[in-house]
């Protein structure tokens, strides 16, 4: 048979099986779609033209229904206060600094760093200062005999008090793995997460840790481990202390919404005595801190002023002798020699070769 002859049978053979498995096709996607599972693809027209499911949101704009947040901060900056805050104004029905809840929901705080005892004390303390009555409050924490797990009895525990929201403080507590391993994290956190969203309809917020304070990290790249602590979650948040823990000025940073729009940081304002946050009026903050400052450079002022009253009640000192024997700056010394020169406690006059200070006989 010539080759031409061949070919042309082949090719005809080829298309009555492709014409066969055409037709299988359009009998499987018939059969799987009566049983529900319809395999068909669908236009981008038709698509477009598909109504669009209403968002769910447990924090609106922000954080949607099963959702995963993280906020991350360095030790001592207040993050654990903060979420905390955040379960409080959810369970209250209040929202989250200008954050809609739309409606009061549960919330549950697993505390799984420090003692439940203080942190107990401690939520107590913000409540009260933030007027939210205790008195059928959605907002429940870890039993006295719980142990941290994404696993075992987790759902359950969620499921009792029907929480939307979930702390999980920290997170590296509740599975051990490595922080630098984006493969472990999704393994071990993020997708035993999402199962349990699905199995509760809960959404959570991961605190976790930044890293060692490093010039070469910036922004998001200031939370520790693996980039996959913000690259697989729907909500990416860190709170900073622009000028130290120990200053009132906090801002809460967004590097990563996923389901919402960009939001433009926070700046926070944290009152230490009441240890609740709230919105920083810039101005007035700054009043206040440099007030802070104020008081502190007077109260070390005074502090060397007694110093140096006190050395020189013992022998007369030169400005030479002073910064040797106090161990001060030199220019601060000097600032409150002449102050107390000023104020006729101290005075200047000829010993020898040099020109000493002495105090006055009536000074105290």
């Amino acid at each position: 048979m010539p080759p031409s002859s061949i070919a042309d049978r082949l090719r005809a053979e080829i298309q009555e099986h492709e014409a066969r498995a055409a037709a299988a096709r359009r009998d499987l996607a018939e059969v799987l779609g009566e049983a529900g599972e319809d395999i068909r693809p669908v236009s981008i027209a038709d698509a477009l033209a598909e109504p669009k499911p209403e968002e769910e949101w447990v924090i609106d704009g922000l954080l949607p229904v099963k959702g995963i947040a993280l906020l991350a901060a360095e030790g001592g900056v207040g993050k654990s206060t903060l979420a905390a805050q955040l379960c409080a104004g959810l369970s209250a029905g209040r929202g989250f600094f200008g954050f809609d809840a739309g409606t009061a929901i549960p919330t549950l705080f697993l505390e799984a760093e420090g003692s439940r005892e203080r942190f107990v004390e401690r939520i107590g303390v913000a409540l009260a200062n933030l007027s939210i009555p205790t008195d059928g409050l959605p907002f429940y924490i870890q039993p006295k005999a719980w142990r941290p797990s994404l696993n075992g009895t987790t759902a359950d525990t969620i499921r009792v008090c029907g929480a939307r929201l979930v702390i999980l403080d920290t997170v590296g507590l509740f599975e051990r793995f490595d922080e630098n391993s984006a493969t472990e994290f999704k393994a071990l956190i993020i997708n035993p997460l999402r199962r349990l969203g699905d199995e509760t309809g809960a959404a959570f917020l991961l605190i976790h840790h930044q890293g060692k304070p490093n010039e070469m990290r910036k922004g998001r790249h200031k939370i520790r481990g693996t980039s996959a602590f913000v690259d697989d979650v729907d909500l990416a948040m860190r709170l900073e202390a622009p000028d130290g823990d120990k200053a009132r000025r906090r801002r809460l940073v967004f590097d990563k919404i996923r389901h919402g729009s960009p939001q433009e940081d926070i700046e926070l304002e944290y009152d230490f005595p009441t240890a609740t946050f709230r919105t920083a009026d810039m101005e007035a903050l700054a009043e206040a801190e440099a007030e802070d400052r104020a008081k502190h450079e007077r109260e070390r002022m005074a502090r060397l002023r007694t110093q140096i009253l006190a050395e020189l009640k013992k022998e007369p000192l030169s400005s030479n002798d002073l910064p040797a024997i106090l161990k001060g700056r030199r220019q601060d010394i000097m600032d409150a020699v002449r102050s107390l020169a000023d104020d006729k406690l101290i005075y200047h006059e000829a010993l020898g070769r040099k020109r000493v200070w002495r105090v006055f006989n009536d000074v105290q």
